[in-house]
């Protein structure tokens, strides 16, 4: 049985209480329903799931590849991610990992994975909120699919929300800001984002892995623009 697929025959006593008290809704439009999405918001999202892999450029220090799974000019994808980044919606980890398990199943992007991390968010936005969205879909995609999850990268340096900021601004917005967890020893990793727009963060994560051991860096990203 698929992820949004009716699930009313499995329904619980306990799950029945809980639904009239406290009823779910859908993570995209706010429909109340037992499903993480409502039928409409689902059929939607598979129509726009378009998993692709771009090829990056620029030597040491830049991602070897990429792959999205949606196009960020989506309408639905775009709100659904960025409410993500502003409140906390338990279930969208677990829709976007079931997408990423499709697109994994597709492919051999993932073959030669050694360990995933993630490219963690500035600390007062993630004390704000509660939750870094890159993290819990790098951890749910990591248990879905077997892979070691580690915390590889540290944010030690300070920066701006880079949403405010365009072209070599970016860059310099993140220059330096990261640093490696441990030493690498030849590993390929999967860098895990939830938005890539620019790249500006990836890069500078990638070339902080590389510098630290990594064989190669690839990125995972549920939607670029």
């Amino acid at each position: 049985m698929g992820l949004f697929e009716k699930q009313e025959e499995r329904r619980s006593l306990k799950e029945s209480l809980l639904f009239f008290f406290f009823p779910p809704k859908c993570a995209a439009c706010g429909t109340i329903g037992y499903e993480p999405l409502c039928e409409e918001c689902g059929r939607a999202l598979r129509e726009s799931f378009d998993p692709q892999r771009f090829l990056c450029h620029g030597g040491n220090g830049f991602a070897d590849e990429m792959m999205r799974l949606f196009p960020y000019d989506q309408p639905l994808v775009r709100r659904m991610l960025l409410d993500w980044k502003n409140n906390d919606y338990a279930d969208l980890e677990k829709i976007f990992t079931f997408f990423a398990s499709q697109a994994k199943s597709k492919g051999d992007f993932f073959k030669s994975v050694d360990t995933v991390t993630f490219l963690p968010r500035r600390k007062e936005t993630r004390h704000k909120v509660g939750h870094d969205q890159a993290e819990l879909f790098a951890r749910a995609f990591c248990r879905a699919c077997e892979y070691p999850f580690e915390e590889l990268l540290l944010r030690t340096g300070r920066s701006v929300s880079q949403h405010s900021l365009k072209g070599e601004d970016r860059e310099k917005n993140v220059r330096g800001i990261f640093q490696a967890a441990r030493r690498l020893r030849g590993e390929n990793v999967l860098l895990v984002d939830d938005i890539v727009t620019t790249g500006a963060g990836a890069r500078e994560c990638a070339r902080v892995l590389k510098e630290a051991g990594a064989m190669k860096v690839f990125v995972l990203c549920i939607a670029h623009s």
